[in-house]
């Protein structure tokens, strides 16, 4: 009985001890759970290694009454160099069958969306990374956070 039990807390241990390849992770609150079309949500990031490959995900926290079933953004990224990159992005966030995607408890959803994989930042230094969205309506209601998580190969 003490072998098994000394195997099964030895097999937790390793389990426990997952690799954290997060290397930025930041989320940016929206007052009063709304956002405005000329709001633009920005991240520094400082990135010292152009050696890897990094994912950069994006996160939204948003509640059961968002009136979308998608969010179509804007997504700039300002290098060092002040070199600029302009992605417009389209972020499902209900199935088909209108079903949210993403995790929910109660009435709040949080949903997280890789943006892109395999990337290589091409110079160190801080990178600006802004986000806007490019709904139809000025005021977009009842998105609550907006986050950036960045993690390497």
């Amino acid at each position: 009985m003490k072998k098994y039990l000394f195997f099964l807390l030895l097999s937790l241990l390793f389990l426990s001890c997952k690799k954290n390849n997060t290397v930025f992770s930041e989320t940016f609150p929206l007052h009063g759970q709304s956002w405005d079309y000329d709001s633009l949500v920005q991240f520094q990031v400082r990135v010292g290694d152009t050696s890897g490959l990094y994912q950069i995900w994006l996160k939204f926290d948003h509640t059961e009454k968002y009136p979308y079933a998608n969010l179509w953004i804007k997504f700039i990224v300002i290098g060092p160099d002040s070199t600029a990159s302009v992605d417009t992005v389209n972020i499902p966030f209900q199935d088909p069958e209108h079903r949210w995607l993403g995790i929910g408890i109660g009435k709040n959803w949080s949903l997280k969306q890789m943006f892109a994989d395999s990337v290589r930042f091409k110079k160190t230094g801080t990178y600006t990374f802004l986000i806007q969205h490019i709904m139809r309506p000025e005021k977009l209601s009842d998105i609550k956070k907006i986050g950036i998580i960045i993690k390497k190969h």
